[in-house]
């Protein structure tokens, strides 16, 4: 079924909740409309606008994207298409294993020549963090072209803050 035709179905499907809804309300579809029947018929007007509005929504909302992000790499017996989601998760398990990261973020763009890798990082209270941001970049950046045979232009590492230190007992 089209984007079109979804649409056209969610239109008629509100068209059809709302003349249900008026039917219930017991609100006349033609009146001859005065200042009190207006005032009279109030709620229903109300439901009538919302579903109104709903209905335009719907109509003028930008279709679903279905399409997986990825990386597309020529080979000579065709292509190989690697999903962002991959990379990520790649760039994110390597940071992991690097000691005193507590938790991440991670972020790729395909930026001209290469990917562009962002990290936020919790850090762990007393770890140097311009040794452990340094050892992250060589390591993901390695771990991604191991992996996937892409380029890696950059990985940005932000320590965004620091975890609690434990409480000594």
């Amino acid at each position: 079924m089209g984007a079109w035709y979804t649409r056209l179905y969610g239109i008629c499907i509100l068209l059809i909740l709302a003349w249900y809804a008026l039917e219930l309300m017991k609100v006349p579809l033609v009146v001859d409309v005065t200042h009190e029947v207006v005032l009279a018929q109030g709620p229903g007007w109300v439901v009538l606008g919302a579903l109104f509005l709903m209905t335009i929504l719907l109509f003028f909302a930008p279709p679903r994207s279905t399409k997986v992000h990825s990386f597309v790499k020529a080979t000579p017996t065709g292509e190989v298409r690697i999903g962002f989601a991959a990379v990520r998760d790649v760039a994110s398990r390597t940071a992991r294993q690097v000691p005193g990261v507590d938790r991440l973020k991670t972020a790729i763009s395909d930026a001209e020549g290469g990917l562009v890798i962002s990290m936020r990082i919790r850090a762990t209270a007393g770890v140097n963090l311009a040794d452990m941001s340094e050892t992250i970049q060589t390591r993901v950046m390695d771990a991604v072209k191991d992996a996937t045979s892409l380029s890696v232009n950059a990985v940005h590492v932000q320590v965004s803050e620091l975890s609690p230190e434990p409480t000594k007992a």
